[in-house]
């Protein structure tokens, strides 16, 4: 990546972390191993920059760009004044007016949205679509997430019929909690499967519960969706302090709580069953 922005004449070697920085901030990219792998957000972006701006993207543009900023170090040309041109133009439009008749002319849904297939003859297309809450995927009135770091170039026409199908299937419930009377789903996100108590029409809001590390969807059924969604459980008092000690499947792992002191359980104990004698 450095060498080809050096061969373009974009950007300085001391320049160059910061630009791989800033692109991994606003999740352009992401790093898988030791390779930078652009996201759906950073096609969608330069898509609408090529389609629309492309003089911003133009490798000469950017190269002068950098030669102003070397002259404007050099006190040999005045800052503000390069800013007003850019902004306002100087005999040429400049990006206010451009982004001004661009407005109504920008379809953010066209430019967000890249074709998957058709999985068989008469069947409604499989796109992707990128939105507030990122990529996902669209058939008709059926929508998927995407797991969390898939590449681009990962993404198959099986693939996206399979999470269609698992997200199909996460609207029929495992089963309804026999104290709050509300249905328990297992569902499919970004970062994994997780359990989820009612639905976003309830008054209340539905509560979620990842499942625990090593725990894949086929463990799940109703009971333990249910222990999932327990967490965090009260074990009890502490015999000393008489503070509530806490069960948590947090971040990091599963771990027990008392006031501010806190452990982490090792593998052979589950915070779905571990007893107050234990924690």
């Amino acid at each position: 990546m450095t060498r080809t922005l050096e061969e373009k004449g974009i950007g300085r070697p001391s320049t160059y972390a910061a630009i791989i920085d800033t692109i991994q901030a606003r999740d352009y990219v992401f790093k898988k191993g030791n390779a930078l792998v652009p996201s759906w957000t950073a096609f969608t972006v330069v898509r609408l920059l090529e389609e629309h701006l492309p003089s911003l993207v133009d490798y000469e543009f950017t190269a002068q760009m950098e030669d102003f900023l070397d002259a404007i170090s050099r006190h040999e040309r005045e800052h503000i004044k390069y800013l007003q041109e850019f902004y306002f133009g100087n005999g040429k439009p400049g990006l206010k007016r451009r982004l001004e008749s661009k407005e109504k002319e920008i379809d953010p849904r066209l430019m967000s949205r890249f074709p998957v297939g058709q999985p068989e003859e008469g069947s409604d297309p499989i796109v992707l679509r990128v939105g507030k809450y990122g990529p996902f995927l669209e058939q008709g009135e059926s929508k998927a997430s995407l797991p969390d770091g898939l590449a681009p170039d990962e993404l198959t026409l099986e693939l996206a019929v399979d999470l269609l199908e698992k997200a199909s299937r996460d609207d029929e419930p495992l089963g309804v909690c026999p104290d709050t009377h509300k249905p328990v789903f297992l569902k499919q996100g970004r970062f994994g499967p997780y359990v989820q108590l009612g639905t976003p029409e309830d008054e209340e809001k539905p509560k979620n519960a990842s499942l625990l590390k090593g725990m894949t969807s086929e463990d799940v059924d109703l009971a333990t969706a249910l222990k999932l969604l327990s967490l965090p459980r009260d074990l009890g008092e502490h015999p000393e302090s008489k503070n509530a000690v806490m069960a948590y499947n947090g971040r990091y792992g599963p771990y027990v709580k008392c006031d501010a002191d806190t452990r982490s359980l090792p593998a052979e104990i589950s915070p779905l069953d571990v007893t107050l004698e234990q924690a």
